[in-house]
């Protein structure tokens, strides 16, 4: 119904657009497909300047409706019309208010789960398949014909079988009705999110505006979102914007690369990993691992007060070691290669899922180094330094809902994060500061 009422501007269009055509017996039984822009021509060269400024106000009017790519208007026995199924479609309809503004003028794939939609170069079975979209994805329709939809979603485009889509507001109602996630977009600089649905609540952390974190139920003025993994909290309405998190379709081209750069991580990591291995087992012990520990000098419960205690400042930018920037550089740019990979609590594949310390010591193992399976531990792997000094493969820290280290991200440069976040988003980048952070770790020495 959707595609109906986004097309009556178009229809209207096509009656100003072919005013004096008629339905001579040598014209009467003929269907001819006329193009926007041959009939811009066609005024331009008869001087019909009235019709042609009626023409520039209706396309600037329609413009996110109306483009040359996407419509033709066709003409059957005089008439302008797209096909019997829009010929229904009433000027009263385009005014309707839209629920959805997220599919303003766009449609999702309603395939079911775990399956994806064949995208076409031609309109036919037969067609060679260009790329494919997931369910649930979305993509900018154009024209319908004969049971196919032109769409374009990310860099694909192509045409799709209509039965497989939901235009508009209908494609809202799917996704709401499909388990499909909805994300909230911080639209301030910096929230707070709250341990309870209160204005007086504590606070549990920030999070930076322009990110976006799944909303797992929405409370009157309040949404219980994920900030990640290991932390939740509420946020006022007010300052979020509220959308289903939406896939973009995925050329064949990209999809053969990803699996060969997947492909390629395996082999590199089991073979970094057998190295690793081969090597420490024809080590020789080191004077370290026979040398006697060193006497206490202090008592038990001294030694229990310092490990119980607050960590001290972290350490200024003159005291801090540089390390090694164009090995860190690979680092982040390796990590990179996996966003858009799942997250799996427990797990440490960068392509079958990770989650955020098996994530960094998967990362790490590619290069030689061996880091613990648990944030806490590795937060004592490498040496502290301060925000200010962060340079690309570092690892940050933050606090989770405990009180203690619940989370960690590897840091790219520019201010930018990549990590796994959580079950819903996946790996993703985030900006450094997306919530509080609470330490840094150079492992690069």
């Amino acid at each position: 119904m959707y595609k109906i009422k986004r097309l009556t501007a178009v229809v209207l269009a096509a009656s100003m657009l072919l005013p004096n055509i008629s339905a001579n017996a040598s014209t009467a039984k003929n269907i001819e497909d006329v193009s926007i822009s041959s009939k811009v021509d066609s005024f331009i060269q008869s001087g019909d300047t009235e019709k042609f400024e009626n023409l520039v106000n209706m396309l600037n009017e329609n413009s996110s409706n109306i483009s040359a790519k996407f419509t033709e208007i066709k003409v059957v026995d005089g008439v302008a019309t797209l096909s019997d199924a829009e010929a229904d479609a009433t000027p009263g309809d385009a005014e309707q208010d839209v629920l959805y503004k997220q599919f303003q003028d766009r449609a999702v794939a309603t395939v079911d789960a775990g399956n994806r939609l064949n995208i076409r170069k031609e309109g036919s079975e037969d067609a060679e398949i260009v790329g494919h979209l997931e369910s649930g994805g979305i993509c900018l329709v154009g024209e319908t014909r004969k049971g196919w939809t032109f769409i374009q979603s990310g860099n694909c485009e192509g045409y799709v079988k209509t039965e497989y889509l939901a235009f508009g507001d209908d494609a809202g109602e799917w996704c709401k009705n499909n388990g499909v996630k909805e994300q909230g977009e911080i639209l301030v600089g910096a929230l707070r999110v709250r341990a309870a649905a209160d204005i007086n609540s504590e606070v549990v952390t920030l999070v930076q505006g322009g990110e976006k974190y799944e909303i797992i139920s929405k409370e009157g003025d309040w949404w219980y979102i994920a900030v990640d993994g290991d932390v939740k909290g509420y946020v006022n309405v007010e300052y979020v914007d509220a959308r289903f998190a939406t896939t973009r379709a995925t050329t064949v081209t990209e999809e053969i690369a990803a699996e060969e750069a997947r492909k390629k991580a395996e082999a590199d990591a089991i073979a970094k990993a057998t190295e690793a291995a081969t090597e420490a087992a024809t080590q020789a012990p080191t004077e370290a691992a026979t040398q006697a520990p060193q006497q206490n000098t202090g008592n038990a419960e001294a030694t229990t007060e310092a490990a119980t205690q607050a960590p001290t400042e972290a350490p200024t930018e003159a005291q801090v070691p540089a390390g090694n920037s164009a090995l860190g550089n690979q680092v982040a740019q390796f990590a990179l290669q996996f966003v858009g990979n799942p997250y799996v609590y427990g797990g440490s594949s960068l392509t079958n899922g990770a989650d955020c310390s098996g994530f960094t010591m998967a990362v790490y193992a590619h290069f030689g180094y061996s880091l613990p399976h648990e944030t806490i531990a590795q937060s004592q792997s490498g040496y502290e330094v301060p925000m200010s000094a962060l340079q690309p493969g570092d690892l940050i820290y933050y606090l989770g809902s405990s009180g203690l280290i619940g989370h960690v991200a590897l840091y790219t440069g520019n201010g930018m994060v990549v990590h796994a976040s959580s079950p819903s988003a996946g790996i993703k980048t985030s900006v450094y500061n997306y919530r509080t952070p609470y330490k840094a770790i150079r492992i690069i020495r």
